[in-house]
């Protein structure tokens, strides 16, 4: 790539070439740094139509099929070269320092960088209340915990790294991207990447926007909260409020307070609509997305044990999540292996949900039920070291109690009977220290090699007496599992003492 050559790529998302795609490109065309711009079209239209005179000279790539976005995005990625590629909605208006700022950070050393969201028009109430119900998130003042990380850009080697984005998601599809990715390559927040999203400006648009978003997300995500639409619309109102107050100065907060009566009937218009989508779903025979989904395994065959393995399946981005049971949860003043033995199924979806995962139903089984399930089965892991450590004389049993060295030797083992518990339980290393999170590591390749062998998980089902439901039919979404989902363990987390007690915290 020659010195000319633009550091910067970015994408431009439009379906069916609305008229405001001119001004997003133009408003790339007038940062100061050169930038390889690419239109990805898609739902028909001519957007060369559209474009200015000066756009001449920029990559178009049309399509009269819809694409979701995952899908766009990628036909933008394969179709330039510059080290670093953003996105560009055709929605949106790229403000002066947008291109420039991004790739200082870049070039700083990070992989990828989220950009805030500035109101279109700031004089007027209907824009600000519009803004405000669905991105105050994505402002520029929002303090930086409370930011979402999206409109990012990123290093074209994580896409070699991580893969594409998913193709068949309506919405999310950067989210679930961002999932796969290790936290040295998440988003980081930078706020002076900064563009305009064009918000509705009457009232009649206003309410027309929040319908159709809150009908949006009840068909294509999961909804946790079933109270009343006044409640969900207030709720809502009562988090956007306050957040929004913090996040402006001067004159734009006069406008932002002046504001709140609209927004809070947007709250209200989104949880109509939320409750519209509800309905069609309804009528045409659906459920929307899949539950998400929280499977616990006791370390005994007893309702009183602790929970040996905690996942949470989230089936509408294709993702198991793996929660260490040491895992400290403030509310339950205890180790979230716990949960289940103190209050039972609810009370482990509350652990899960503070955590941050939307988990609505969940499945416990106790330890006999994955053994009768396991006691004729036969299958192969890879294994990428030597691996030595000390197990229980009884799995069952404290390690004190006594103990045998066992091993796992590369490239695979082929693992059954006891061999199998061992994979999945062993934690005590003999020449270095162990980690639970490892063992996390090992349990994450048996259940990817068990789904790619087509092994039968009805039989952990076998026996009514040996597992618990609670909340909406949780193998809904179990029996959508295959092994080229993504697998990962919670994180980041940290070591820490809490009463006394070793756990790991988030951090």
């Amino acid at each position: 790539m020659s010195e000319a050559s633009p550091e910067l790529a970015v994408v431009v998302l439009s379906v069916g070439a609305p008229v405001e795609l001119k001004t997003a490109v133009d408003s790339l065309l007038a940062q100061p740094i050169p930038i390889e711009i690419v239109v990805v079209n898609s739902g028909g239209g001519d957007p060369r139509s559209v474009l200015s005179s000066e756009a001449s000279g920029i990559s178009v790539i049309s399509t009269p099929q819809l694409l979701w976005p995952g899908a766009a995005r990628n036909v933008g990625i394969r179709s330039t070269r510059a080290p670093w590629v953003a996105f560009l909605a055709s929605d949106l208006v790229a403000s002066p320092g947008w291109a420039a700022n991004r790739l200082l950070l870049h070039k700083k050393g990070r992989n990828s960088v989220a950009s805030a969201l500035v109101n279109s028009h700031p004089r007027n109430l209907y824009a600000w209340a519009s803004h405000l119900s669905v991105l105050v998130r994505r402002m520029p003042g929002v303090p930086k915990r409370k930011a979402l990380r999206y409109g990012a850009s990123y290093a074209r080697t994580l896409f070699e790294k991580y893969g594409g984005f998913r193709e068949d998601l309506r919405v999310g599809e950067d989210t679930e991207f961002h999932r796969r990715m290790k936290r040295a390559d998440r988003p980081v927040w930078a706020p002076s990447v900064q563009a305009s999203h064009l918000n509705p400006t009457s009232f009649r648009q206003m309410i027309q926007d929040q319908l159709a978003r809150g009908k949006r997300a009840a068909i294509h995500w999961p909804a946790l909260d079933e109270s009343s639409l006044l409640r969900r619309g207030f709720s809502r109102f009562m988090l956007i409020a306050p957040l929004s107050f913090r996040s402006v100065r001067g004159l734009d907060r006069l406008f932002v307070v002046a504001s709140w009566p609209l927004v809070l009937a947007c709250t209200f218009a989104y949880e109509r609509g939320v409750d519209r989508g509800k309905r069609e779903l309804a009528r045409a025979g659906g459920s929307g997305a899949a539950r998400v989904t929280v499977v616990a395994i006791l370390d005994r065959d007893d309702w009183q044990a602790n929970t040996d393995i905690v996942v949470v399946v989230d089936p509408t981005y294709r993702h198991l999540t793996w929660i260490p049971r040491d895992l400290w949860v403030p509310s339950l003043n205890d180790r979230i292996n716990a949960a289940f033995a103190t209050g039972g199924g609810d009370l482990l979806l509350k652990a899960v949900r503070e955590l941050g995962f939307r988990a609505e139903s969940l499945l416990c089984v106790r330890r006999a039920a994955t053994e009768a399930a396991l006691e004729a089965v036969s299958v192969t892991v890879p294994v990428s070291e030597p691996l030595d450590f000390w197990y229980p004389l009884h799995p069952t049993r404290p390690i004190e109690e006594g103990r045998k060295a066992i091993s796992f030797r590369p490239p695979e083992e082929l693992l059954s009977g006891e061999r199998l518990h061992q994979w999945m339980g062993a934690r005590s290393m003999i020449n270095r220290s162990g980690s639970d999170l490892l063992r996390l590591d090992r349990q994450q390749l048996l259940l990817r090699a068990l789904l790619a062998a087509d092994f039968d998980f009805q039989r952990v089902l076998r026996d009514p007496s040996l597992y618990r439901t609670s909340g909406k039919n949780p193998l809904a979404a179990l029996s959508r599992v295959r092994p080229d989902w993504y697998f990962s363990t919670l994180g980041p987390l940290k070591d820490a003492t809490t009463d006394g007690k070793a756990v790991l915290v988030k951090g």
